[in-house]
């Protein structure tokens, strides 16, 4: 191959962004995405309004894509490892803060009717929990009480996009069908243990030879296998921590707390390993964040160069 392959860091990536908003942040491929799941054909020049939320909850990385289509369809997206029950609260919460940017408060008051763009909810689901090929997470699920005719309601429908799990949406979106070639290409060299800079520079010969993200992968290269790698890993190592039962999380936290050498309990040793992650990645330090993983000593430097 004499095109070269870029590996230098993809430029201007914050700490909210990840790749699965890199690749489909463009309004030709949230148009394949939506004409997907929908079942329509709307041109690739179909106006696009993104209106995605940031900072919704103070969240470290940021997964969703958010969008009005034609004027007359909002779809609230959200691409995730692990699947969270309040997907539906949070949806609500979304939905009504990209609704308040539409209209004037006093409008609320007048007799003309507000009209709104519809919205659809949708999490493409990768993880390595079985879930079959569609399914839903309803907000009544969460309701006290009689929830046999709930009055308020919203449904957001769960798409399991892993390969050969039988979803048809990879047959429908090639950009979607690639991106989940491209997790479980990363998964199986995960399986056989820390991906190394060898294991990425294979995983993008392996992808340009296959067809997979060409350009994607001719851009940024190495780098952004380092990023996917990266935020498959924390994701689920954050659903680790916060769903798993009391023992085994003690557990994680005191094996946490006894390889940095700290003195401090469990909790302030984990308060301290999120702190540093989070200025780690917000400062583009992706490298550093993964030697601290298995060197202390440089773990312990990183701590006390950010005073944690």
């Amino acid at each position: 191959m004499t095109e070269k392959i870029k590996t230098d860091s993809i430029l201007a990536r914050t700490h909210k962004d990840s790749v699965f908003r890199m690749i489909f942040g463009k309004p030709e491929k949230m148009i394949e995405l939506y004409n997907a799941i929908f079942d329509t054909n709307y041109p690739l020049d179909t106006k696009i309004d993104i209106n995605t939320i940031e900072e919704v909850f103070h969240r470290v990385q940021k997964n969703d894509i958010s969008f009005t289509i034609d004027g007359t369809y909002i779809m609230v997206t959200e691409h995730q490892s692990t699947i969270n029950p309040n997907m539906p609260l949070r949806d609500i919460i979304y939905i009504l803060e990209i609704w308040k940017g539409m209209f004037e408060t006093n409008q609320l008051y007048k007799r003309k009717r507000i009209k709104l763009p519809q919205p659809k909810f949708i999490v493409l689901y990768n993880g390595t929990e079985p879930l079959p090929p569609v399914s839903e997470i309803k907000l009544s699920e969460s309701f006290l009480g009689d929830t046999k005719n709930p009055l308020l309601n919203l449904t957001v429908l769960v798409y399991n996009v892993n390969e050969g799990i039988g979803c048809d949406l990879l047959a429908k979106s090639p950009t979607l069908y690639q991106y989940s070639q491209l997790i479980s290409l990363i998964r199986s060299f995960q399986a056989r243990g820390p991906v190394t800079e060898q294991d990425m520079g294979e995983i993008v010969k392996m992808c340009l030879k296959k067809g997979i993200l060409v350009d994607f992968m001719k851009e940024h290269g190495k780098r952004l296998i380092d990023f996917l790698h990266f935020e498959l890993t924390e994701e689920e190592n954050l659903a680790f921590e916060r769903e798993d039962g009391y023992e085994e999380g003690l557990e994680h936290g005191l094996s946490q707390g006894h390889a940095m050498g700290l003195a401090e309990g469990v909790a302030d040793a984990t308060e301290r390993l999120n702190k540093l992650t989070t200025m780690l990645i917000s400062s583009g330090r992706i490298d550093d964040l993964k030697k601290a993983a298995e060197d202390t000593v440089f773990q312990r430097q990183l701590l006390e160069e950010f005073g944690l």
